[in-house]
């Protein structure tokens, strides 16, 4: 049986526009943006490890990145105001 998925919310402030770039094109790519520096990933905790060891390696010490796991049941008691909704499971992974 493999890993459950989890909600995960990352927030960046990264100064350097080309690392800024980079970083959010690989969370772009792994989930949603839902703001400017904010994303939603539906991803396993060993998934999540590999994006961030990668993300890891392109941040300065003066970048700001957080990583919120949002557990299933706060991520049940969660409201969404406007448009938007919380991340959902891919459809499908492309390997």
């Amino acid at each position: 049986m493999g890993e459950t998925e989890q909600l995960w919310v990352i927030v960046d402030r990264i100064l350097d526009k080309s690392r800024r770039t980079r970083v959010r094109g690989i969370l772009q790519f792994a989930g949603h943006q839902v703001r400017p520096g904010a994303f939603e990933l539906v991803t396993t905790q060993t998934r999540m490890k590999s994006l961030l060891t990668d993300i890891g390696q392109l941040l300065s010490p003066e970048d700001d990145l957080r990583v919120y796991r949002i557990c299933a049941r706060c991520r049940e008691a969660t409201t969404v105001f406007g448009p938007g909704h919380l991340a959902r499971p891919p459809v499908a992974i492309i390997v």
